[in-house]
């Protein structure tokens, strides 16, 4: 009895894996059609891209603050609303991190060095395609006349959409190193914007740090004018003296708590970062083979139906 269940599953399995290789052999030819369009397609999509480029540079934080202990005066200033610091300070690549999401910020960094019409309003002649080849991109993307532009608010914002997409920001948690990358077509363009972004958000950290040390400062004189008690006096002339050699340091580099590694270099043509144009064709070849199977499955399941329904 056992033995006759079981050779009828396997005649039932045999006959299910035929049935599967007919229905595959008897649509054989969308297979083959539909592969080979999506194939082209990707093919064509890749062949539109340009190729990307990253230009990065290595920053190592430096430690600017003076790190004195004021003891029991740290009540006496909060009171005052004057932040002493000496805790919660958040690290070089969140300061620029936030810098970099900042829109008014990053609106006048945009206006001043005119990115909108830099970035929109592109060159692409010295854009790089595979296998050297432009005639597909060319054709996706002439040239456009006699179109109304948008107005110069939508411009900028647009502008800041792409620095954020373009510009990349992390630290090693380990050894503390910050990295500073720009991707873009254009390698020349994504190295002078490397510059000017580390620049600009380095001068307006300093501004802002600097800014802190003077009120600080400020209330410190002040307070060492009123009190007459000798060892908060030499408490806070050390703090004062601390505050001084902070403000000293935070001009010491033109970047801000951070000093270059290593500079940033225009890399060579055929170094892309991106797009990976074999991994996609080969990620629609695949797919396109499992959906088109799929697609057959599903049209001879409706065609079974189709027939069941008109024979009863």
């Amino acid at each position: 009895m056992n033995e006759n269940q079981n050779s009828m599953h396997i005649e039932e399995d045999e006959i299910d894996l035929r049935e599967i290789f007919g229905v595959i052999l008897k649509r054989k030819l969308f297979i083959a059609v539909f592969t080979i369009i999506v194939t082209l397609l990707a093919v064509l999509y890749v062949l539109s891209k340009p190729n990307i480029y990253t230009v990065k540079t290595t920053l190592l934080p430096v430690e600017v603050s003076g790190g004195m202990s004021l003891g029991g005066l740290g009540g006496l200033a909060s009171l005052a609303g004057v932040d002493i610091g000496g805790g919660g300070e958040i690290s070089p690549s969140e300061s620029f991190e936030m810098v970099l999401n900042d829109y008014g910020l990053i609106k006048q960094f945009v206006e001043n060095n005119k990115l909108d019409e830099t970035l929109l309003n592109r060159d692409t002649s010295n854009y790089y395609f595979a296998l050297g080849y432009r005639g597909v991109y060319d054709l996706f993307n002439s040239p456009k006349e006699n179109i109304e532009k948008l107005n110069k608010e939508q411009d900028i914002y647009n502008t800041y959409k792409m620095l954020t997409q373009m510009i990349s920001i992390s630290q090693d948690k380990k050894t503390g190193v910050m990295t500073l990358s720009v991707s873009d077509p254009d390698m020349q363009l994504a190295l002078n914007m490397l510059d000017q972004f580390l620049s600009k958000a380095s001068h307006y950290l300093i501004d802002i740090k600097e800014k802190e040390i003077n009120t600080q400062l400020a209330y410190y004189e002040e307070t060492l004018k009123e009190i007459r008690d000798v060892q908060i006096k030499e408490q806070l002339s050390l703090q004062v003296s601390g505050l001084i050699h902070s403000k000293i340091m935070l001009h010491s580099s033109p970047y801000y708590k951070v000093k270059k590694i290593t500079e940033p270099v225009l890399p060579y043509y055929k170094d892309k970062s991106k797009p990976k144009r074999g991994l996609i064709v080969v990620v629609a070849l695949i797919t396109s083979i499992m959906l088109s199977i799929f697609i057959v499955f599903f049209l001879e399941f409706i065609s079974k139906k189709e027939e069941e329904s008109t024979s009863a």
